[in-house]
């Protein structure tokens, strides 16, 4: 059956969408983490606070970021894990976790106001992975027409997804790692029945979402906020910084030291965005022609795998304490350092080309590179 004409979407339409990526946002993030594993309801019913304060936070930061960069034309891997941390650095002014952690004090490690230890744990590796980069990549695959974000990957990366053992192998390593951070903390089984019961969630949304056909007539550029409501989201940030700065945790608020640091942060990663390259639109017509993705399949199995991989550290009962002391002090540290060394060192390189580092590590060639591989394979992931 051919496919229906891209449409514009109304404002129903992208509210519906913005909403339903603010939601893997929250899961993704809290759920999964075991920070927070119903953020909607609670022992005595709605949960106030995971409707008014928490789901905003994700909802809003996620949605205005994913807009602004994709209307200034920066969707490659590094912008959006430059994004990603912008965003987490809401663990400052909102919830002052850098400058004062209130979990794991005792692994701080204090410079110039604020823990570099959470630093790396929740700016360069949780929130711009698991609460901004996962619920987007997550949405345009199933969610829209073509990819936007997804086609600023590493063509080296691109060309591998199309190979479907290297796919697959990608859905049961994320599955496996979503099964065994939930069940970290007490009770370990309410972390895999909560992971569950808002994965079954999300996989009834994208049901609803793809019975309508919007998944064939929407474009990611299109559904995410245009000029008014990047305005709106902008202001309701804004607020939201205003009374959640003075209001929560005062007494966790830094000295000018603290301040001058966080602000230098957000000018290192807004100034990487701008240096950063605007992704060629050059299609990679295999690579296209995989979106949206044919069915759900994937996704509930991923799920279903997800509540299995867990089972097994159920019987580690407290003992589960030390899977978090491996993810959060270990794995963040030897995978989202890296990481960031390759986003900082590859921008400067695309931007100034000698000036920069000559031994750039994970070279992205989709930008570089004027020509593209002959890519003849189109199996689906």
């Amino acid at each position: 059956m051919q496919d229906s004409p891209s449409l514009p979407p109304n404002r129903l339409h992208s509210l519906l969408f913005c909403l339903l990526v603010g939601l893997l946002s929250i899961i993704a993030a809290e759920v999964v983490s075991g920070s927070n594993r119903f953020p909607f309801v609670g022992p005595a019913g709605i949960n106030v606070m995971g409707w008014l304060i928490t789901y905003p936070v994700y909802l809003l930061h996620t949605v205005f970021l994913a807009g602004l960069i994709a209307r200034a034309n920066r969707t490659s891997w590094r912008s959006l894990l430059f994004a990603g941390s912008i965003f987490a650095l809401y663990e400052c002014y909102i919830m002052k976790v850098l400058w004062n952690p209130f979990w794991s004090p005792e692994f701080a490690l204090m410079f110039g106001g604020i823990s570099w230890s959470h630093f790396v744990m929740l700016i360069t590796w949780w929130h711009p992975l698991m609460a901004f980069a996962l619920p987007i990549l997550l949405a345009e695959m199933f969610l829209v027409r073509e990819p936007l974000f997804l086609s600023g990957l590493p063509e080296w990366l691109q060309r591998k997804l199309l190979d479907p053992r290297f796919a697959k192998r990608i859905w049961v390593g994320v599955a496996v790692f979503v099964g065994v951070c939930s069940i970290v903390g007490q009770p370990a089984w309410l972390g895999l029945l909560a992971v569950a019961a808002h994965g079954l969630t999300v996989l009834f949304l994208f049901w609803l979402w793809r019975v309508l056909g919007y998944h064939r007539r929407f474009l990611m550029r299109d559904l995410l906020p245009g000029p008014v409501g990047l305005t709106v989201c902008g202001l309701l940030l804004a607020a939201l910084y205003v009374w959640a700065t003075p209001n929560v945790m005062p007494e966790r608020l830094p000295g000018l030291k603290g301040h001058l640091t966080v602000i230098g942060l957000y000018v290192l990663f807004l100034a990487f965005i701008g240096i950063d390259r605007p992704v060629i639109s050059a299609a990679n017509a295999p690579f296209a022609a995989l979106f949206p993705l044919v069915s759900l399949r994937p996704l509930f199995g991923a799920i279903q795998l997800a509540f299995v991989a867990g089972l097994p550290f159920i019987l580690l009962g407290p003992w589960t304490v030390l899977l978090y002391l491996l993810h959060w002090w270990v794995i963040s540290p030897a995978f989202g350092l890296p990481l960031y060394f390759a986003a900082f060192v590859v921008a400067l390189r695309l931007r100034f080309g000698s000036l920069a580092p000559a031994n750039a590590a994970f070279n992205d060639r989709s930008i570089v590179s004027a020509s593209r591989a002959d890519v003849t394979t189109t199996q689906t992931w």
